[in-house]
C-alpha cells in the first residue's frame, strides 16, 4: 500500500496523456510486478525440502555405530520372557 501510494503520487506528476484508467490500470501491473519480485526473495519450498533432506542424510551419515539405538535394533532375544505384569 504504501508502494502503491508512492507510484500514484509519481503517476499523478507525470499527468500524461493518458486516462485515468488507463494509468490506474498501469499502477496495478507495477503494484502486481513489485509483489512477485519479493516474492521471489524467499526460497521454493522444493528448495528448502531438498536441502533439508540433504543436512539429515550428513546428520545421520555422521553417527557413531555404538549407539543405544543401534544396539536395540540389532539385539537378538534370548531365553524367556515371564509371562504377566512385572512386580
Amino acid at each position: 500500500p504504501k508502494r502503491a501510494r508512492l507510484l500514484w503520487d509519481k503517476k499523478k506528476e507525470e499527468e500524461g496523456s493518458e486516462s485515468l484508467g488507463g494509468r490506474w490500470s498501469e499502477l496495478c501491473w507495477q503494484y502486481l510486478y513489485a509483489i512477485k519480485s519479493e516474492m521471489r526473495r524467499f526460497t521454493d519450498i522444493a528448495q528448502r525440502v531438498a536441502k533439508l533432506k540433504w543436512q539429515w542424510a550428513g546428520h545421520i551419515a555422521g553417527r557413531t555405530h555404538r549407539r543405544w539405538g543401534n544396539k536395540v535394533l540389532e539385539w537378538i532375544a534370548t531365553g524367556k520372557r515371564s509371562v504377566g505384569r512385572p512386580h
